[in-house]
């Protein structure tokens, strides 16, 4: 049996809003079914359960819209030594190999949001010019032991 390489970096936040637009989709189809068959609840007006129903129809639909467009993704090391990148949605896979002379990886950026926060981002660049996000957040640390682990996995990129 192939064993898996643990992942150095890995991002399944993405799984949770899928979970729940499955969740989602799920019960407001039984609501549909049964108001289909019983009709709508007494004493309501059967034009306002349409358009609730369609409110609820349209808002669950955008959600599974956003859904198709965020990736779980993750970032191991081949048995050949190449970093592996996955990038893995609802309804397709996308990967990448590189080798470690092809990426770079620049020290943890500090940024101020919006809020004047400080957030901390690790990336590492790709061959391409594009960037593949390895942690970010307001934890410096989590973002410098992402970058750590990347860059122990590939002593070239330097630490």
């Amino acid at each position: 049996m192939r064993q898996r390489a643990a992942p150095l970096v890995a991002n399944r936040r993405a799984g949770i809003l899928w979970a729940f637009s499955a969740v989602w989709l799920g019960m407001l189809g039984l609501v549909t079914v049964a108001i289909l068959r019983d009709g709508p609840p007494e004493g309501y007006p059967p034009e306002l359960i349409r358009a609730l129903l369609a409110v609820f129809w349209i808002g669950g639909l955008c959600l599974v819209a956003l859904c198709a467009h965020m990736p779980m993704f993750l970032a191991t090391v081949t048995p050949e030594g190449r970093l592996r990148l996955t990038w893995r949605y609802p309804h397709r896979r996308r990967r990448q190999e590189h080798e470690a002379a092809a990426l770079a990886l620049p020290p943890v950026e500090a940024r101020t949001d919006s809020d004047g926060e400080t957030q901390y981002r690790a990336v590492l660049l790709l061959p391409d010019g594009s960037e593949f996000v390895l942690a970010e957040g307001r934890s410096r640390a989590a973002c410098a032991a992402a970058r750590h682990r990347v860059a122990a996995a590939f002593p070239a990129l330097g630490g």
